[in-house]
């Protein structure tokens, strides 16, 4: 079924000047006519040189935490997960290459129901509380078009950066550490990712939507809406 909603998004975005190519071009040679309609189309994409894309998608970290909270994989704590929310900007280099910068985030949550612990005087107390994470990358990205049309763009390409970890929580004893209970490292470490594939189509000139697949974070796979100017 994803085959076939792809499959239906790219055609509907297939560049009209090629189904009229032969047409307009029929009285002219072959190398004539291939070289007008390239350099068209070469002209169209150098018009745009920089773009802006919103992302939303999914990340394996929270694909797990909402299977352990279906499955109640620990007990007595609920975990919650926000889709990664993702700013982009690419700067095209040429029309086959651009570069840019990159900014996400996903929130996390771990509900606590019947938490028992000693406090300093030996007394054993009961907590519900609440520990929310944050996740944010920072990074730059290289991409590189083996299509790029005014109507259509196909890439793939790399993500460098960092990721930060941080945390907030309302648990009232003082001994709670999350790094104990949460097998990820707080604070700042470095973060890469593969995109394995991109696309972009274009529903006005300026406006489009875009989907990515991926490895590694923030996402491996992502929808969105991308501006170009």
């Amino acid at each position: 079924m994803k085959h076939v909603v792809l499959f239906i998004f790219i055609i509907a975005f297939y560049p009209a000047d090629a189904q009229h190519g032969d047409a307009q071009h029929g009285d002219l040679p072959n190398g004539q006519a291939g070289a007008r309609h390239g350099g068209a189309r070469q002209d169209a994409r150098q018009n745009y040189l920089s773009t802006v894309s919103l992302q939303t998608g999914l990340s394996w970290i929270g694909v797990f935490a909402r299977i352990a909270n279906h499955y109640n994989v620990v007990a007595n704590v609920s975990t919650r997960a926000t889709p990664a929310l993702a700013i982009s900007y690419d700067y095209h280099l040429t029309p086959q290459i651009s570069v840019g910068g990159s900014i996400a985030r996903q929130a996390f949550s771990l509900q606590y129901r019947n938490y028992t612990y000693e406090d300093s005087t030996g007394n054993k107390k009961t907590d519900n509380f609440q520990t929310d994470l944050l996740r944010l990358h920072f990074s730059i990205r290289g991409l590189f078009y083996y299509i790029s049309s005014p109507r259509q763009e196909m890439y793939s390409g790399i993500r460098l950066g960092i990721k930060n970890w941080s945390f907030d929580t309302n648990a009232t004893n003082p001994a709670y550490r999350v790094a104990d209970y949460i097998n990820y490292a707080l604070g700042t470490t470095p973060s890469f990712q593969l995109i394995l594939f991109g696309f972009r189509g274009y529903f006005t000139e300026h406006i489009g939507g875009n989907v990515e697949a991926a490895i590694g974070a923030p996402y491996f796979v992502s929808l969105g809406l991308v501006y170009r100017w």
